[in-house]
């Protein structure tokens, strides 16, 4: 009998929106050893993804976005046919530049809102 497993002695999430399954399901796809195989999990998952993501069917780059979030979950190890760009990952890890921020900020247009009780 297996013992009970506490998601707090788990490994993170790394997109907590798909849920642990789909993790489980993205780590089994990198300890494949055959890269046609890992091919046709990639996919898999990539439809699954998409099907837990309806919504995201009318943007523009629908597929794009759910490979960057399939490279991103597998941690950037992911080795196989993908029918876009590998993202880097020292473009995901680089934090916005202060100055954006402040330029964002002052953009903003703060309206005070007053209710009568």
């Amino acid at each position: 009998m297996e013992a009970l497993q506490y998601n707090s002695e788990r490994k993170p999430l790394i997109i907590p929106e798909y849920g642990r399954h789909m993790h489980i399901m993205v780590d089994q796809m990198l300890a494949t050893p055959e890269r046609e195989e890992r091919n046709k999990k990639a996919k898999a998952i990539i439809g699954v993804m998409g099907n837990l993501n309806p919504h995201l069917r009318d943007v523009p780059d629908f597929q794009h976005k759910l490979w960057d979030q399939l490279f991103i979950m597998s941690n950037f190890e992911l080795d196989v046919d993908s029918p876009y760009e590998q993202p880097e990952k020292e473009v995901f890890e680089k934090r916005p530049s202060l100055w954006l921020i402040r330029k964002t900020f002052q953009n903003t247009v703060f309206t005070e809102t007053t209710s009568k009780v």
